[in-house]
């Protein structure tokens, strides 16, 4: 998870995640932050979008990379800074 600055409100997790039997990344939660989405980053000609996605594949027995540039976890709503070595608990569903 990346750090924050004192007022920011917004941060993104990122992690690769390998599923034994396969299924799907439908929704993450933590109690650091008031909104918790699985987003996905993507160029839209030159301009960057990032949207909120119903699920995110993971393939049985295939690593899937959550990274910046692409499928991550986005924190909102923080109820505190996030700081350099700190514990985040986030639980994925």
């Amino acid at each position: 998870m990346r750090a924050t600055v004192a007022q920011q409100k917004a941060t993104g997790a990122f992690m690769q995640r390998t599923s034994a039997q396969g299924g799907k990344l439908i929704s993450a939660q933590s109690p650091a932050a008031g909104v918790v989405e699985v987003h996905e980053m993507a160029m839209d000609g030159n301009v960057m979008k990032m949207r909120a996605v119903e699920n995110l594949a993971l393939p049985a027995g295939k690593p899937v990379e959550l990274k910046p540039g692409g499928y991550h976890v986005m924190l909102m709503d923080l109820k505190a800074q996030v700081k350099e070595g700190d514990s985040v608990p986030l639980t994925l569903v």
